[in-house]
């Protein structure tokens, strides 16, 4: 699991660092739809699509936390991180993004025990 985890931390790093390093504030709407509603989504369906099978609930449920932490902090660390340093005040991270991330996780590991009920080779 440690490995799936990793490969979704490197895409969460260089979508944090990307939006840092190669920032348009005209480009942010761009950003937003392309990496937090397209990139973000499919690799967190898509990993645990993969991850389904291969784990106990336990572990399942706690790579559905994991995944909706790190898709919070990459909202977090970017858009919300600006608005903090632009406007001078806090702002608490983000739970609906945390929940959206678990849910868009959730989808895929459902879809890979269904995938694996029909194909009749799940654990």
């Amino acid at each position: 699991m440690k490995r799936y985890l990793g490969v979704y931390f490197l895409v969460s790093v260089i979508s944090v660092v990307s939006f840092w390093v190669f920032r348009s504030w005209i480009d942010a709407a761009g950003y937003t739809f392309i990496v937090l509603w397209f990139v973000h989504p499919l690799f967190l369906i898509g990993i645990s699509f993969f991850l389904a099978n291969s784990y106990s609930c336990k572990e399942l449920a706690l790579a559905i936390l994991c995944f909706g932490f790190m898709f919070m902090l990459v909202g977090y660390l970017t858009f919300d991180l600006a608005n903090m340093i632009y406007f001078n005040r806090g702002n608490y991270p983000s739970v609906q993004m945390m929940l959206l991330g678990m849910a868009f996780s959730l989808f895929g590991i459902l879809g890979g025990k269904l995938i694996a009920t029909l194909r009749g080779c799940s654990k």
